[in-house]
């Protein structure tokens, strides 16, 4: 996920998209401390899109040979119930990503070993599809955001993400104010700062169906420990 940001900043790509939140893994922590760690990157767009989970292995492997699953932490939380289920004796290995996972069983050519990833990566990567729809439940969706170096203008825009870094002593009166400015919560998630005990970066996703104003902005970001990553609208895709 640095990767692609860094891939933003040296112009070498225009978005990139990173999941931030899943129906049964919740927040998707890695990638949202990625972002959160960028001043210059913002998030101009939002999708929700269904997940649906699929085991894959080298060519000619069989679900009996499965000793090793591999995904990244996400997917292997998802496929766990499954797991438990058909594969009770498989270790489980956490990758940077799915597709890297899919990728690494790809190039060990080994039939002990099978990647949890979507559907897509196996054809991809070469790989047998060994089951499909692993996940827990079929309303397994991930909230992605969509990132660029262009803070987004604020017409028809309906949601806005914040940063908030402060104790946790302090994240209610930052809540009470973003509720006075007309705007409700959508899901907020809570990162440690790295500095002492009890600081926490909070990522705070907030929508107002009318609109979020210039005003509400400023009113929000006169809170110094307030900044706002970016207002977007969202696109919800069905299966």
């Amino acid at each position: 996920m640095p990767e692609a940001i860094d891939d933003i900043k040296a112009g070498t790509a225009d978005l990139a998209v990173i999941p931030q939140e899943n129906t049964i893994g919740g927040a998707v922590t890695n990638y949202i401390d990625a972002l959160i760690a960028e001043d210059g990157v913002f998030v101009t767009g939002e999708v929700i899109l269904p997940i649906n989970q699929t085991l894959m292995g080298v060519p000619g492997a069989a679900l009996d040979d499965i000793k090793l699953v591999c995904s990244h932490a996400q997917g292997i939380k998802q496929s766990e119930e499954w797991r438990k289920t058909n594969l009770p004796d498989a270790k489980t290995q956490e990758m940077d990503s799915t597709a890297a996972a899919a990728s690494y069983v790809a190039q060990t050519g080994d039939k002990t070993i099978a990647a949890v990833a979507a559907p897509g990566a196996a054809e991809l990567y070469g790989l047998s599809v060994l089951a499909k729809n692993v996940q827990i439940t079929d309303a397994n969706k991930t909230r992605f955001y969509v990132l660029s170096l262009s803070r987004p203008d604020l017409l028809n825009r309906t949601r806005a993400v914040f940063v908030a870094e402060c104790e946790a002593n302090r994240i209610d009166d930052i809540i009470v104010e973003f509720r006075n400015a007309g705007l409700e919560l959508v899901t907020i998630h809570d990162r440690p700062a790295g500095s002492y005990l009890g600081a926490y970066r909070y990522v705070i996703e907030v929508e107002n169906p009318d609109g979020i104003t210039e005003d509400i902005l400023k009113k929000m970001e006169e809170f110094p420990e307030v900044r706002c990553l970016g207002t977007f609208d969202v696109s919800e895709k069905g299966i």
